[in-house]
């Protein structure tokens, strides 16, 4: 009836398009040392894909824009992921000349990056492994005698036909009582221990609604 429909053009009327939050990336200098190393000790000439990663800050309250840090260990998947921080697996491609870092085609880099994302979500990998959704990738080239460093950072992002929208942001009180609060305090920080005390790219949570006495 007439009212179902106004409460529904009310609930869309504070509805907003769910956008990427932007960010700002950040490599540490020391990276440019281990990846001088890499290249003259075991690359060479190869400009084959190797593994590297980054991390995504948050809980700095002080930051103006979330940022995204290659850090000095991006090379090396055994160390640990720095506190307050979500670890994102990616590619990097160490080309030989400054040329060839100007000629590649970024367009179809990046495609076949978000290709590698879709397919991970297609295969059903990306529901057993959520962090493939941040997959990114590294193109760089460094002139070792001037130390210069010319480098181009891919992230892709998923686009909808239909935009999705999201609701306003509501207090976690409003939601939950105060022993389901602890328990998602005490859960979370049990899930960040078993990772090493990195943040997981993702997770869900699941709760019952609190009873009319509270819980």
């Amino acid at each position: 009836g007439n009212n179902a429909l106004n409460e529904t053009t009310e609930e869309n009327a504070i509805m907003s398009i769910l956008q990427h939050q932007p960010f700002q990336s950040f490599i540490e200098i020391g990276f440019w040392s281990e990846l001088s190393t890499l290249k003259l000790d075991k690359l060479r000439l190869d400009d084959a894909p190797r593994q590297i990663w980054g991390s995504f800050e948050y809980g700095n309250r002080k930051a103006r824009v979330p940022k995204f840090v290659v850090g000095n260990n991006a090379l090396n998947e055994s160390t640990e992921t720095p506190l307050n921080s979500i670890r994102c697996h990616g590619k990097i491609t160490v080309v030989n000349t400054v040329e060839s870092f100007k000629e590649i085609d970024k367009k179809a880099f990046i495609d076949d990056l978000g290709a590698f994302v879709l397919n991970s979500i297609d295969s059903g990998a990306a529901v057993e492994n959520p962090s493939l959704l941040l997959h990114w990738a590294m193109l760089t080239f460094s002139n070792l005698k001037s130390y210069s460093h010319y480098y181009w950072l891919a992230f892709p992002a998923i686009s909808f036909s239909t935009p999705p929208l999201a609701g306003p942001a509501r207090l976690l009180s409003s939601e939950f009582g105060a022993a389901q609060q602890a328990q998602l305090h005490e859960s979370f920080k049990a899930l960040t221990e078993r990772l090493g005390g990195a943040a997981p790219a993702f997770f869900a949570v699941s709760a019952d609604r609190p009873s009319a006495a509270g819980g």
